[in-house]
């Protein structure tokens, strides 16, 4: 059973066995499935006791390592026949599988009825084309780029599912994710430490100038694809940092290396140029009728021909739009009547119908940005002993889920991204400029504690600070910034960031626009 869903197992003694699941490859899933297949061993053997733990595995040469404290503490108090899992286990499990309990220890119960697979109904053309496409610069040990370019709501997310679950079924993969930000575009290869912060580490580490900053971080891309072949995920590729789209570049000029990179972009109507010059592009247009048609039945199979028109028309080809008016319509909305007139107020509409506090975790979260950590709400969310659960509620509510990735394990992102942006714009100015008050705070004291300035930290600060309508201290968090990068060679970052100083300084000094200045100069000759 564990090697069917894709595990391995690593120990057995007459009363006990280990699987690991996700190493050394790992398909995004790796919780689910474990969880699947210990239901099953459950079931065939009910005189025993499972549980799992959702943690990084070091593997070296074969070997691998990992604690077993966290998980031993939740199978403590286990009865037989149960299976349980630890919080953060259970973080990823949250609405796929009913849980019980808090704190350390879950119980975890059956699973939930699986969503729909919308891939199936739609995109088939373009689901094609970007596999084939990686599949053969994986097959040539050519490196590739392929941009899925589509309005908010177009099913870039789904796509990249489709596609995640298709080539992890194919062939054995190493897989890497990182999602750009607004926020970091002038922190250099913000990004690609958002995807893995070793991988910065290896880069920062190079004592040379921009063209070795580059290289190192080439370099550990490499080697990592050497042993497997790799694949990087980004979402919101139109806002990664100028660098790490050097390094992806770059990429171009290396034969012999499996790396794909799958990067999803989102575009304004009529807008679809590539971002790396030598992508490959899918343009995810709006459905035709046909398709959006057999989305809504899927959705809502008791829906009559009329009511299903009446979605299609008002929809216009978008699938986001398609499923939360198929998701009305299942509610009991009339099709006439009662749906949302657009995309954003049929999301806005879920929230009202969340829990009081629990809607609230969603527009203090939304404040944050798309992905977020539990460390950023707490700062803000009142009440930290409820967090968990509402955390949970809104997993549930299918508003956010694990983000999975390098970066942590109290990771979240919403489902789908423009979520974040309704529901950060049901908070009235009263409550949000005290809040974003708090998260500049924060944030600047996590930029300049201790070592080099944590430059992704205080552009988030810098944000916060103009939220908050505290234009000085802004100017002042784009200096720094600025004056890092120049450190950095990163110098179109250090333009950036010093322009905006310099726009947001009430009177700039001399030094600032000498360093202002510099940075131009640098990033132009560069």
């Amino acid at each position: 059973l564990v090697a069917e869903a894709g595990g391995t197992v690593v120990r057995t003694d007459p009363t006990s066995l280990v699987a690991l699941f996700g190493a050394p490859v790992s398909f995004g899933d790796d919780v689910e499935r474990a969880a699947r297949t210990l239901s099953r061993l459950v079931a065939a053997s009910p005189t025993v006791r499972a549980g799992l733990d959702a943690q990084r595995v070091i593997v070296r040469e074969g070997r691998a390592d990992w604690s077993e404290a966290e998980l031993e503490a939740a199978l403590a108090g286990a009865p037989i026949g149960a299976i349980v899992a630890t919080a953060a286990a259970a973080h990823q499990l949250a609405g796929r599988f009913d849980l019980t309990g808090a704190g350390a220890a879950f119980q975890v119960g059956p699973a939930r009825r699986a969503p729909v697979p919308v891939e199936r109904f739609f995109r088939q053309r373009e689901l094609a084309a970007a596999l084939d496409a990686i599949e053969d610069g994986l097959r040539a040990r050519r490196p590739t780029v392929v941009e899925l370019h589509g309005a908010a709501g177009a099913g870039k997310s789904q796509l990249r599912d489709a596609l995640v679950a298709e080539l992890g079924h194919r062939r054995q993969l190493d897989w890497l994710s990182a999602e750009a930000s607004p926020m970091a575009e002038s922190a250099p290869l913000a990004t690609l430490r958002d995807a893995h912060p070793e991988w910065f580490a290896a880069a920062m580490a190079t004592a040379g100038d921009r063209t070795a900053i580059l290289a190192a971080a080439r370099a550990w891309l490499v080697r990592r694809a050497a042993a497997n072949p790799t694949v990087l995920v980004i979402d919101n590729w139109q806002w990664a940092d100028e660098m790490t789209r050097a390094v992806i570049a770059s990429l171009a000029d290396t034969d012999g290396v499996a790396v794909a990179v799958l990067a999803l972009v989102r575009t304004e109507a009529g807008r679809v140029t590539p971002i790396e010059r030598r992508a490959v592009v899918v343009e995810l247009a709006p459905l035709a009728r046909a398709e959006a048609a057999r989305l809504v039945a899927a959705h809502c199979p008791d829906a009559t021909a009329s009511a299903i028109t009446s979605v299609v028309d008002r929809a216009e080809g978008n699938p986001l739009f398609l499923e939360e008016l198929a998701r009305a319509l299942a509610a009991g909305g009339s099709a006439t009547t009662s749906l949302p007139a657009s995309v954003e107020s049929a999301l806005a509409a879920r929230l009202d119908h969340l829990p009081r506090d629990v809607a609230r975790l969603a527009r203090l979260a939304g404040l944050v940005g798309h992905r977020f950590g539990r460390d950023e709400v707490a700062v803000i969310y009142a009440e930290p002993t409820a967090l968990s659960e509402a955390l949970f509620a809104l997993q549930d509510a299918a508003v956010i889920g694990p983000a999975g990735g390098e970066a942590g394990r109290d990771r979240y992102a919403f489902t789908p991204a423009v979520f974040a942006e309704v529901a950060r714009a049901r908070l009235v100015d009263a409550d949000r400029i005290p809040l974003q008050r708090q998260l500049a705070a924060w944030y600047q004291g996590r930029a300049q504690r201790g070592g080099p300035l944590d430059t992704v930290a205080m552009l988030a600060a810098a944000h916060h600070h103009l939220g908050a309508g505290d234009a000085a201290a802004a100017a002042e968090a784009y200096r720094l910034v600025g004056v890092r990068n120049l450190e950095l060679f990163a110098y179109r970052e250090a333009r950036d960031a010093l322009t905006r100083a310099v726009e947001l300084a009430a009177g700039a000094d001399a030094e600032l626009l000498d360093r202002a200045c510099e940075a131009t100069l640098a990033g132009s000759v560069g």
